[in-house]
């Protein structure tokens, strides 16, 4: 492996991204301004959202890019 570069900041926006969408979409649910299927618990989405941003604020979830050259020997 000839390089790794920590980019756990870019996962970081990611989730406050999704978590910012969740909240949009529960807002026009709310106001019955978007239908949802029966099958989108939108409670137990914002829980698995809220973890994960607490998991990655905490250092155990992250994201990495590896790169290698496959010609070294």
């Amino acid at each position: 492996m000839n390089q790794v570069e920590i980019h756990d900041e870019a996962l970081a926006e990611l989730i406050h991204e999704i978590r910012g969408k969740l909240l949009v979409a529960e807002l026009m649910t709310n106001l019955n301004k978007l239908e949802l299927p029966d099958w989108i618990d939108m409670n137990e989405a914002g829980r698995i959202a809220q973890l994960t941003a607490e998991t990655v604020n905490q250092g155990v979830l992250g994201y990495a890019l590896l790169s290698g050259d496959l010609s070294n020997n």
